[in-house]
């Protein structure tokens, strides 16, 4: 049978833009571009605009709440309006300080948002040339990444989804089928040994090929002599 075609795109989930968070002390409301990472969203049916620095108007798309994380830190902003046209993700200082009882300090490398009444950090930010920002970054993970995938052939062997999904461990391929997200026929093992896997996962080159032979019962032994290998295997060799 005819292998269905393989389709695969990975684009980041958010880009820088959308990982730095700046507070302004000159903001009137938290403010930021992209409605895709926000929580609790709803259309804004609001005749209210964003006035920015040139004069210009821009309008308000959606309203949300936001989650900035820095490692184990978390801050959770309500009401960020989404402008789809600006180009910074805003927290308004004003804004933060009159919905929860934090307080912002400032250094020179550096800001805390802490708790009025205990003084608990918050969160962190840095300072970047001139500004200060929030990189929101989760903990134990540099980057997000969303996969899409053809919903033309649904359901293929573990060989099609192997490949379609980046070449992962077989494992996460039986999650996915667990799951219900993807469907798997045939076979629930893999029947062939994927070369683009072993390709990648060489560390090292072959030996070289040699075009020596033996003419007589033993004549020449062919052999690698080194030293004790300076890690225990798993069989403890």
């Amino acid at each position: 049978s005819q292998k269905a075609p393989q389709a695969l795109t990975i684009t980041k989930a958010s880009d820088n833009q959308d990982q730095q968070w700046f507070p302004d002390t000159g903001a009137s409301a938290h403010v930021m571009s992209n409605a895709g990472i926000l929580s609790s969203l709803s259309k804004y049916y609001g005749t209210g605009k964003i006035m920015v620095g040139n004069g210009e108007k821009l309008d308000i798309t959606h309203i949300g709440q936001a989650s900035i994380a820095n490692g184990r830190q978390k801050l959770v902003p309500d009401n960020v309006l989404v402008v789809p046209k600006f180009k910074k993700n805003l927290i308004s200082v004003n804004q933060l300080m009159s919905d929860l009882p934090y307080v912002f300090e400032f250094s020179t490398n550096e800001f805390l948002v802490k708790e009025k009444t205990t003084n608990k950090v918050i969160i962190t930010g840095k300072r970047h040339e001139d500004l200060y920002a929030i990189e929101n970054k989760r903990e134990g993970s540099d980057q997000i990444y969303q996969v899409h995938l053809s919903t033309r052939f649904q359901a293929a062997n573990k060989e099609v989804w192997h490949q379609r999904l980046g070449h992962v461990h077989h494992e996460v391929v039986n999650f996915l089928a667990n799951k219900k997200a993807i469907r798997v026929i045939g076979p629930s093992f893999l029947n062939n040994i994927c070369s683009s896997c072993q390709m990648a996962k060489v560390c090292r080159l072959p030996f070289l090929s040699v075009d020596e032979h033996c003419e007589k019962f033993l004549d020449k032994v062919h052999c690698d002599l080194w030293e004790p290998a300076p890690v225990i295997s798993v069989a403890k060799f």
